[in-house]
């Protein structure tokens, strides 16, 4: 039985030609991390070890156009280098920066992300805005707050796409009312 495991062997060897030996480890490169670069310095990193490539375009959000969005195989894989193409990914659009809104009024949070070519959401439930007070009496204004945004300040969207912002309502001043009258109607 040992003379037939070793004719195994041997024949097993004898089928795998130098070049698969080589392409098991003696001549694997690996591959460079090129996410973010430009095409061309990208280009410049991959033909350095001896890699060639070929790219696409599809938006990246948050990645500059015309830079390295996606990479297949992923830096750091090892490859042959004489049977591998590097696929790039560049980037055709970055995406619109969800702007600071924590801390502003509600209002103005609606304007920037309007301004921004984004919308807002108020979540189910959000309160509303009272005017307390009325003909006679103090008047009590209220303002309302952004406490968080979902997506965050600096996530990358695409135009148009809606951002949730929650607040909270305090009260912001309050005025004393016009003179009245015992019947609560005004003195004119």
């Amino acid at each position: 039985m040992r003379n037939g495991s070793s004719l195994i062997v041997v024949i097993a060897l004898a089928c795998v030609s130098p070049n698969s030996v080589k392409a098991l480890g003696r001549d694997m490169v690996s591959v460079p991390n090129v996410m973010s670069m430009s095409e061309s310095e990208a280009a410049q990193v991959l033909q350095s070890v001896g890699l060639s490539f070929a790219t696409s375009q599809l938006p990246h959000l948050g990645v500059e156009v015309g830079s390295v969005g996606g990479q297949i195989p992923i830096g750091g894989a090892e490859v042959d280098p004489r049977h591998s193409v590097v696929f790039l990914s560049l980037s055709t659009e970055k995406g619109i920066a969800v702007p600071k809104l924590v801390g502003s009024s509600i209002q103005k949070a609606g304007e920037d992300l309007k301004a921004a070519g984004l919308s807002m959401h108020l979540p189910k439930g959000s309160p509303r805005l009272i005017l307390s007070g009325g003909m006679c009496g103090p008047t009590t204004y209220y303002k309302a707050t952004v406490v968080s945004a979902s997506p965050a300040e600096g996530v990358f969207l695409f135009k148009g796409s809606t951002v949730e912002v929650t607040y909270k309502v305090t009260p912001e001043s309050t005025e004393p009312g016009p003179p009245c009258n015992k019947d609560k109607t005004r003195v004119l």
